[in-house]
Formats: C-alpha cells, sequence, structure tokens
C-alpha cells in the first residue's frame, strides 16, 4: 500500500483514523535547519476538526510530538518522525461496517483489495491521514522560505454556487485567517458560511474550490514527460485527497435516450444497491453537458455537468441521498469534469 511521497525529500505517513495516532517521516530534510516547532503546531491547529461550526464535531487537540531528527530544534539531516495521538477515538460508531459498506466511502475497495478493513472510520481512507501530510508540508514551507523565500498561500475561492472575487498576487494570510471558512473575500465569505449552515441543516453537504498561489518557487521544478510539477502536484495534493472518489459501483449502459437535461446528454448508465453490482438495477443516472467556459487566464476549458439519478424503486431519502453523492464524485472521475451539480 503506498503511502509515501517524494525523492530527495520524501515523507511517509502512517496510522488510522480511530487507531492510536497518526503521523509522518520526513526522510532528506538537510541538516542544521533551525525549526520553528510552534509553526508546525499551528499549521497542525488550522487542520484540526472541531474548530468552528462549519466543520466536523470529532474534538482533538492535534498536539504533535517530534520523535527523532532534531537536537535543539535544528536538524539532523536523519529522518524525522511526527506523531498526533488520537484523543477521540469512537470505533463503537462503526460497528455497522462489518456487514454492511458505505456508500461513497473506500470500505469495499480496501475488502475487494486487501481482504481486510480497517472498521473504524475508514482507515487510512480519512481525512485525519492529511495530519502527516500537513506536518511534513510545515518542514517543507520553513525549509523554502529559508532556501529560497517561498511562500505558499491557500485559501477558499468557492462554497458550492458561491464564488468569491480574489487576486492572487495581493492576498495574504491574515485575510485568509479572518474568517472560518478560510476565505479572503469577507462578503463571500459571510455568504459562504450561511450557504454551509443551510445544507447542514437538511442533512447534506456541499464541496467547494480551493486556490493556491506559490511566491518565489525555485527555479526548475519538475522534469518533462511524467515529472511534470502538475503532475506530481496533483498526485501529492489534488487526486490523493479524496476529492472525487466513489465506491458505488456505478455500469455503464449502452448509448440511448435519456431525459432532456441541459444542452446535450452525454452519458448515462445504471446504478446498483451493491458493490458487487449484483441483483437489479435500482436506478439510472444521467450526465448533461449544460455549461461550458473558458478560464481566460489559464485558457483551460472547464466543463460543468449536471447530474440526475432516477430511482427505479422505493429508497430512503437518506439512501437516495447517498446514491446522488455516489454517482456524483463517480461521474467527476470518469468524465474528468471540473464543476459537479446534483439535481433530482
Amino acid at each position: 500500500m503506498g503511502s509515501s511521497f517524494g525523492h530527495l525529500f520524501r515523507i511517509s505517513t502512517f496510522g488510522e483514523s480511530h487507531g492510536g495516532g497518526v503521523g509522518v517521516i520526513v526522510d532528506g530534510c538537510p541538516p542544521r535547519l533551525p525549526l520553528d516547532l510552534e509553526a508546525i503546531q499551528a499549521e497542525l491547529d488550522r487542520r484540526k476538526p472541531g474548530q468552528s461550526k462549519i466543520t466536523t464535531p470529532r474534538k482533538e487537540d492535534d498536539r504533535v510530538e517530534i520523535l527523532s531528527g532534531l537536537l535543539d530544534g535544528v536538524t539532523l539531516g536523519t529522518p524525522i518522525a511526527m506523531v498526533v495521538r488520537n484523543k477521540d477515538q469512537r470505533p463503537g460508531d462503526y460497528t455497522e461496517m462489518a456487514v454492511a459498506f458505505r456508500p461513497s466511502h473506500a470500505d469495499a475497495t480496501y475488502q475487494a483489495k486487501y481482504g481486510i478493513q480497517a472498521r473504524s472510520g475508514g482507515g487510512r481512507a480519512s481525512a485525519r491521514e492529511t495530519i502527516g501530510r500537513v506536518a511534513a508540508g510545515a518542514i517543507a514551507k520553513q525549509l523554502l522560505a529559508k532556501a529560497h523565500g517561498t511562500e505558499v498561500i491557500a485559501w477558499v475561492r468557492r462554497i458550492h454556487t458561491i464564488e468569491a472575487s480574489i487576486d492572487p498576487a495581493s492576498v495574504n494570510l491574515e485575510a485568509v485567517e479572518a474568517n472560518i471558512v478560510r476565505c479572503p473575500d469577507a462578503e463571500a465569505a459571510e455568504r459562504m458560511i450561511e450557504r454551509i449552515e443551510a445544507i447542514g441543516r437538511d442533512g447534506d453537504s456541499c464541496g467547494g474550490v480551493i486556490e493556491c498561489v506559490v511566491r518565489n518557487p525555485p527555479v526548475g521544478l519538475g522534469m518533462p514527460v511524467f515529472d511534470k510539477l502538475e503532475a506530481d502536484l496533483a498526485k501529492a495534493v489534488h487526486l490523493s485527497v479524496w476529492t472525487r472518489n466513489a465506491n458505488r459501483t456505478v455500469i455503464p449502459a449502452p448509448p440511448g435516450p435519456g431525459p432532456a437535461l441541459g444542452d446535450q446528454v452525454i452519458g448515462w448508465g445504471q446504478v446498483f444497491g451493491t458493490p458487487a453490482a449484483t441483483g437489479p438495477p435500482i436506478g439510472t443516472f444521467y450526465l448533461s453537458a449544460v455549461t461550458t467556459r473558458v478560464d481566460a487566464a489559464r485558457a483551460v476549458e472547464a466543463r460543468q455537468v449536471l447530474i440526475e439519478v432516477s430511482l427505479d424503486r422505493a429508497h430512503p431519502a437518506d439512501k437516495a441521498l447517498q446514491l446522488r453523492r455516489a454517482v456524483a464524485a463517480k461521474a467527476g472521475v470518469a468524465g474528468g469534469t471540473d464543476d459537479l451539480e446534483i439535481a433530482g
């Protein structure tokens, strides 16, 4: 199971969501680098759960322990091991996973691939795994700042359909940290928070877009063909943090008539109620291209896709909602879409 990333500066994350703890081993950090340990903790504090009304309610202190690789706060050039102990483990909340896989989670995939799974909270397939990435990133951030004067800032650009107006050239960390949604556009941030709370009251959730700017990066990062910088960033951040994954089985159906959705129906298929796609299908999904836009700054075409799921037989409302989410995520992977809206 791959849990490592990088070559010269290599990180290996470890631990399960409801196990004893999670952490990272950083190998390749040069010696004699003074580390600001409070800055590492500050980055973990930004990530930790339960810090505001719009985040997960799990309560964790997420205090980092550095086990090796330092002498009086200065790196030795040897592997740096960091661990965060889990305090709010609730394995009892996941007893149903012993008999049923959760839609839109990695439970079925883990079981099929390895014949075993960490049933408490998804194990490695949990956002809690990102603690190791944040801790390692905090060290890399200090190393880059010292060596090249590099600055890295990220913020929320969009929540659901609310888009913020942000100038990447002038945005600063103080503006990002000014509100709980971490959007430097104050007016948009207020509307984002209201939207998250409104959707949460309906028992649902919504996605968004995070934007990041790197100022003064080292020259020459990345290589041609398979090791392009964009490809490495995608592997390290976007494609490995479960932004669009699903384990609900979706079997493409032959082209045929679908509902009149948007401008053009570009695909449809059947939705099954079991990961193995056994038994009769319980519904049909349709993909329709509704808009096409061009980002002039990057000259990148992005297609917005509307997804409708029609259930053929009665299911509880929450099951239908889970299926819509799963199909949306599956379509995002299969169709390479940049924006997803769910209807039905």
